[in-house]
């Protein structure tokens, strides 16, 4: 027996009631048709896949990629294994700079300016 704990909230806002259950999904997927049938661990599959293929689409649709271009992305699909993440270097430095105090983010940007111009910065080895 399989018991999984499934928990749930009914918003995002802080004080959301939130619940847990434990439901018996079985043991493999042998299991499971063996409980619930063949067609309903197949359809929950493939909504499962659908989800995680909307997302993809997503972030290649943010990310500026065609139709054409985000089919390739998907003709050797293999649900489970990660596809090619697209990421905004920009995006990614100015959200981790926002958390910064101005005065970390004051030091980062000289190290930012000395890598660019390709001088050593203290604490850092050279690059070659």
């Amino acid at each position: 027996m399989a018991q999984v704990e499934v928990k749930a909230k009914d918003g995002k806002d802080e004080g959301a009631k939130e619940a847990a259950v434990l439901v018996d999904l079985g043991e493999n997927a042998q299991d499971a048709i063996d409980r619930f049938g063949a067609d309903v661990v197949f359809s929950n599959y493939i909504a499962n896949v659908k989800i995680g293929v909307q997302a993809g689409i997503r972030r290649y649709l943010k990310a500026g990629l065609d139709v054409a271009g985000i089919q390739a992305k998907f003709d050797n699909f293999k649900p489970g294994v990660t596809m090619d993440r697209v990421v905004d270097p920009i995006a990614a430095l100015a959200h981790k700079m926002a958390t910064m105090t101005p005065e970390e983010r004051e030091a980062a940007f000289a190290a930012l300016r000395a890598r660019i111009e390709g001088t050593p910065v203290s604490g850092e080895p050279e690059q070659e």
